[in-house]
């Protein structure tokens, strides 16, 4: 029974790792690492660095990438940030090697300078991208004595323009972040110097200069620094300092005299630092920590009341939740309970459905899931075991159906690491390092989404099979490799090309697998050696 159960769970797991490919070896001498996979237009964009151009804006349309050089200079690369679709075009951030960091856009197939701001040389450098009442909202280091203000744009060059110069001294910056809309408001974090030292506070904007304010001065010693903004019950809750209870959970119904304290949970300077917040069931979930329960899961319930979720490392210690996800009528993330690592999680909403979901790493150790994605209703994810590393893995909510995906890194030690998973093309994107090219882009796809890939495993014919010495291929696609692996999933020979034959006799008698990747994609076989 054993035997039939590892032979199932083989035959799922390089099936699976069939449907993981390598999109573009982008940077074959090394790492391109990818990053701000953005999808807009039924393309993925994305920076990366291909060891000869530096780092700069590349295309994937689900079958060949394009790389955008906007710094022509070799090597020096233009750096983009951003990447924010707004009225039909992407916006970012780039340095083209002569006007500095500013704001660029492209409708997909090209794309140019749409406005210097910091004009010359200098950086401009916008960030903080939000979409609000139809228009462009950022942030945008402009000629001083401006300096670092917000920025307003309706997607004309005439029709971008300073929004408010919150903080009005010569050559201060506000530094305007984390714009969140609510109640028909653009609230955001920012810095002034008018009245005296006001530090980083809470601040509002209708989208006018006049209409541009602090809601209210929670830190009146010093710096607020609220962020975390989240919209839940009609109301905008976020974590700030008040100079007085370290960091805790606030909330605001957009006036000043109704911005206050949720609760001083951690009593005294020390601060709670609430974090992960996830709206499950009516409820606004979040990590917190407790001077009495330890960092543990807590939520605010409809009244404001805040309640302790579940004790999941009993008394004082923590369980450090993390990586808060909705999915399949439940609340997943990642936790430990002091005796198993950090693994993966679950709850209903009560402290008796508060369970772990499967034990990935046993033992004490931990598999440390994140990167929690949904993809064709299963929850993708990255996990790590002693022996594989972190890879990526996949549930379907039941501890047997919580399984590794691929060993995209094959290698006893290095491990695929997948993260930025991104859902495009019916496919499931990320970065990884497969041990061979360096940290690249892939994609993995469902097979039961992939009818091209039950086609070619219907076409695709190994004979003879059982095999003495030599094997052939029945197919009519182009063959680009085979990779043969044993029953304990170790890579034993590789063929490069397609050949008349494929000779194995120097492998043992046994069950082996044989991933073949065609021009039309990747299928395994089962291979039986006499």
């Amino acid at each position: 029974m054993r035997i039939r159960l590892l032979l199932c769970c083989l035959l799922f797991g390089f099936s699976a790792i069939g449907q993981v490919s390598l999109v573009d070896d982008i940077n074959p001498t090394g790492d391109a690492s990818p990053l701000k996979l953005t999808v807009f237009k039924k393309s993925l964009y994305f920076t990366a660095n291909d060891g000869t151009n530096g780092r700069e804006l590349w295309q994937y349309n689900g079958t060949n990438t394009t790389l955008f050089d906007i710094n022509t200079t070799a090597g020096a690369g233009s750096s983009p940030t951003g990447l924010f679709p707004f009225q039909g075009n992407l916006y970012l951030s780039a340095d083209d090697g002569n006007n500095g960091k500013e704001l660029w856009r492209g409708d997909g197939t090209s794309f140019s300078l749409f406005l210097d701001i910091n004009s010359g040389s200098g950086d401009a450098t916008p960030n903080a991208f939000v979409e609000y009442n139809g228009q462009m909202v950022f942030t945008a280091f402009q000629p001083l004595p401006v300096a670092r203000e917000p920025m307003i744009s309706d997607g004309t060059v005439f029709g971008t323009q300073l929004l408010a110069d919150v903080s009005p001294v010569t050559n201060t910056s506000s530094n305007a972040e984390f714009y969140t809309e609510y109640n028909g408001n653009l609230y955001f974090s920012g810095a002034s110097t008018v009245g005296g030292a006001n530090g980083v506070q809470f601040y509002v904007t209708d989208g006018t200069g006049a209409g541009t304010q602090m809601v209210k001065r929670i830190n009146s010693s010093g710096d607020a620094f609220p962020r975390d903004y989240i919209v839940y019950n009609n109301l905008i809750y976020f974590t700030a300092e008040d100079g007085v209870n370290g960091r805790e959970l606030w909330v605001s119904d957009g006036t000043n005299a109704g911005t206050q304290l949720v609760q001083d949970l951690y009593s005294g300077p020390i601060g709670s630092s609430p974090g992960f917040f996830t709206i499950y069931n009516n409820r606004l979930y979040f990590k917190a920590s407790h001077a009495t329960l330890g960092t543990e899961l807590f939520y605010v319930n409809t009244s404001g009341s805040i309640v302790n979720a579940a004790n999941i490392n009993p008394g004082s210690a923590s369980s450090l939740p993390s990586c808060l996800k909705v999915f399949n009528g439940k609340l997943y993330f990642s936790a430990t309970d002091g005796t198993s690592g950090t693994e993966l999680w679950e709850t209903s909403g009560t402290a008796v459905s508060t369970v772990m979901t499967k034990n990935i790493n046993p033992g004490s150790n931990s598999s440390s899931p994140k990167e929690f994605t949904e993809y064709n209703g299963k929850l993708y994810f990255n996990a790590s075991e002693d022996f594989t590393g972190a890879e990526l893995w996949v549930t379907n909510g039941t501890s047997a159906g919580t399984i590794m995906v691929a060993d995209i890194n094959p290698s006893f030690g290095p491990q695929g690491d997948p993260e930025q998973l991104t859902v495009f093309n019916n496919k499931l994107l990320f970065v990884a390092n497969n041990g061979t090219s360096g940290r690249e882009l892939f994609e993995y796809t469902d097979p039961t989404l992939s009818v091209q890939h039950q086609e070619l495993n219907k076409d695709l014919t190994i004979y003879p099979n059982p095999v003495s010495e030599n094997f052939k291929i029945d197919n009519e696609s182009q063959i680009k490799s085979i990779v043969i692996y044993n029953i304990q999933g170790k890579e034993v020979k590789v063929f490069g090309y397609k050949q008349s034959v494929y000779g194995i006799a120097n492998l043992k008698s046994g069950l082996y697998f044989a991933e073949i990747v065609t021009d039309r994609g990747v299928v395994s076989k089962k291979i039986i050696k006499h």
